[in-house]
């Protein structure tokens, strides 16, 4: 995920404006084979932490991304997000390693707050 793909650039600057020069934000993204929790999968899950500089722009830092191997992808699905089973195959991790990575994402950041 690049800040320049972002669907609603307002939305991050207006989180922006509320941190000192220096601070940062956390984006997250998931793309999904559909909406519902009980029967659709998530295919990836990405991050990326925004800081604002000291002259007020806006720098996009470590940026996290894991492909998970949870096809095959609905044509509908693959329509809205561009994910395509051989995208999954060539670039996808088991479910189990991809959720331990986003644990451990979680767990830096946590630290990180504290």
């Amino acid at each position: 995920m690049r800040l320049s793909t972002l669907s609603n650039k307002e939305d991050v600057l207006q989180g922006l404006s509320h941190l000192k020069n220096g601070g940062s934000l956390y984006v997250f993204d998931t793309e999904t084979t559909g909406l519902s929790a009980k029967n659709d999968r998530i295919l990836t899950f990405s991050s990326q932490r925004i800081v604002l500089g000291t002259n007020g722009e806006i720098c996009a830092l470590e940026e996290f991304e894991v492909w998970i191997k949870n096809g095959p992808v609905p044509a509908e699905a693959s329509a809205i997000n561009g994910i395509t089973d051989d995208m999954l195959n060539e670039r996808g991790i088991p479910e189990d390693e991809a959720m331990e990575r986003r644990r451990a994402l979680f767990g830096k950041l946590q630290r990180e707050a504290l």
